[in-house]
């Protein structure tokens, strides 16, 4: 997988708008009415690490004329750096680090993206709300019996085909 190419196709099938740097998939900026971002992939940990900075002054530095006109998105800025090299717990230290440091934008810093999926898990907090919900193959009924919490019998009566009403009432009566 072209990490750098997926990316941007990512971001671009969600609503940003991209536009390569320097000639490269490996640098791109990205940008919608709320965000504003680049993205840059690294060979490795280590070229991330030494890297990062760096690629985020230069971006910071040519929007910085559109960020003082429009105040509000430089409350959304992201600097996003990937590899898909995996890192030692040392420099996964480092990564932490990196995404922790808040100034002048938001960071991302992730090793080890190989796939698309953890492509998705690392620009999450770029990606509209998504849920997903796995059913198992399982029959409708048993999953509500093994939900429902329900004291005595009467979960097993309201499985049955007994009116509501009839379960009603002996509820009522336990009580």
């Amino acid at each position: 997988m072209n990490l750098g190419l997926e990316a941007r196709t990512l971001l671009e099938e969600v609503g940003y708008c991209t536009e390569a740097q320097h000639g490269t998939v490996d640098s791109f900026y990205f940008e919608d009415e709320n965000v504003l971002g680049m993205v840059c992939i690294y060979a490795s940990v280590d070229d991330l690490l030494s890297g990062w900075e760096e690629s985020q002054d230069r971006f910071l530095r040519g929007y910085a004329l559109q960020l003082r006109e429009n105040p509000e998105k430089a409350w959304n800025i992201y600097s996003v750096h990937l590899c898909a090299d995996s890192g030692t717990e040392a420099e996964l230290d480092q990564l932490r680090d990196a995404e922790e440091d808040f100034r002048a934008a938001r960071k991302i810093a992730r090793d080890s993206v190989r796939t698309r999926s953890e492509l998705k898990v690392a620009l999450l907090p770029l990606l509209p709300f998504q849920q997903m919900t796995l059913l198992e193959k399982q029959d409708s009924v048993s999953r509500l019996r093994e939900r429902l919490v329900v004291a005595g019998p009467f979960l097993s009566r309201l499985m049955e085909d007994v009116p509501v009403e009839e379960v009603v009432r002996e509820l009522l009566e336990e009580r």
